[in-house]
């Protein structure tokens, strides 16, 4: 809502202040689907935005560089092993096994 906007906007403290309109916008996506894709579109839109791309000293904005750099550079590849499956995984830590 464009009062939520407003109050996120003029919020000062941002650290100690951010929680009450994090409560608000899952409220606001609580009440119907057209609500929930709508903030999570802004968001996206915005995060977009505001993020910066470098790629060979050149910066510009997601969306241009989506736009200007199209093509791909990933390859698809299989991997084939031949060791037995692993079903758990351990990490030591602290002198212990943690797994999972």
């Amino acid at each position: 809502s464009s009062e939520a906007a407003e109050s996120v906007k003029k919020q000062r403290g941002w650290r100690f202040g951010y929680a009450r309109h994090v409560v608000n916008q899952v409220k606001l996506s609580a009440e119907s689907p057209k609500n929930a894709y709508a903030i999570a579109e802004a968001g996206e839109q915005h995060l977009h935005n505001k993020f910066r791309f470098i790629r060979n000293d050149t910066e510009t904005s997601v969306p241009e560089a989506m736009a200007k750099y199209t093509d791909s550079i990933y390859k698809t590849a299989v991997i084939k092993g031949n060791g037995s499956r692993v079903t758990e995984y351990r990490v030591p830590y602290k002198g212990k096994d943690l797994t999972g």
